[in-house]
């Protein structure tokens, strides 16, 4: 299913869309202009900021908080911390240090979350993670005994159910179905990632840990808070088409686990 998933992606891309309507144009004589401004229309379209606030800021805008950033001091305190990893590449023969990307607040934000003791463990998730955020964590002050690394996850819905599954292993009881249990209640667990990533987790926690109480913990805004609209948003950007496409792939991802999957 990952694979396929990615070939699908791969086919339905803005980039690879605009790509087939001007090889339209190059091949049927017939629709050539139409097809030349409507690849035009759609390239500027994608790479537009204007177009960034209807496929990003309505992903993001849901975990602000009184129109602001969440706060740390706002969670409540709970059984573990849940990062969503990828912000943090790994060590390298040309690092012998972690090094970060655009989404590192992901790690960095879980670490701010442990000191100020919302939670006794993190459990950074996702393949590359024992290298990458487990060794940031370690030089923000993080203890290793504190840092539980789930390292085989390869997308959202694996985060999901491997997180569960090493948070219920760490359990001693057991239902009647044989999962283990802390105590007879929902664990509760901050499930930190990016804002336009956590629509879409929350999901996934959702329908595969349903032992879990998600509480999301959002970071890294790319589109929120949101100033007055300007004519400057019309002009187009290389970069946000690189991340509109990232957004469109979010919703894609939400709608189809939301309805075509179990």
């Amino acid at each position: 299913m990952y694979a396929l998933n990615k070939i699908i992606w791969f086919a339905i891309n803005p980039a690879m869309v605009g790509l087939t309507i001007l090889l339209v144009a190059m091949l049927v004589r017939r629709f050539r202009t139409t097809a030349l401004c409507l690849g035009f229309a759609w390239f500027w379209m994608w790479s537009s900021p204007a177009f960034t606030r209807i496929v990003g800021l309505q992903l993001e805008k849901e975990y602000l908080s009184g129109g602001g950033y969440p706060s740390i001091a706002s969670v409540p305190v709970c059984d573990a911390i849940a990062d969503m990893g990828g912000g943090v590449g790994g060590n390298t023969n040309m690092f012998d240090h972690a090094f970060l990307n655009s989404s590192a607040d992901r790690a960095y934000v879980s670490a701010e979350l442990w000191k100020a003791k919302k939670a006794p463990i993190i459990v950074p998730s996702g393949t590359g993670v024992a290298n990458a955020d487990r060794v940031f964590m370690l030089d923000l002050g993080v203890p290793e005994e504190a840092i539980v690394v789930e390292n085989k996850a390869m997308n959202t819905e694996q985060n999901a159910k491997l997180v569960r599954q090493i948070l219920l292993e760490r359990t001693n009881c057991t239902k009647n179905a044989g999962i283990p249990r802390a105590v007879d209640r929902p664990l509760k667990v901050l499930v930190v990632t990016s804002a336009w990533h956590m629509k879409r987790t929350m999901l996934m926690f959702e329908k595969y840990a349903p032992e879990i109480d998600a509480i999301p913990m959002a970071c890294d805004f790319e589109c929120a808070p949101v100033q007055d609209f300007s004519m400057k948003e019309l002009i187009p950007n290389p970069e946000v088409f690189g991340r509109n496409s990232v957004y469109l792939h979010e919703w894609i991802g939400y709608w189809g686990y939301r309805f075509l999957r179990k």
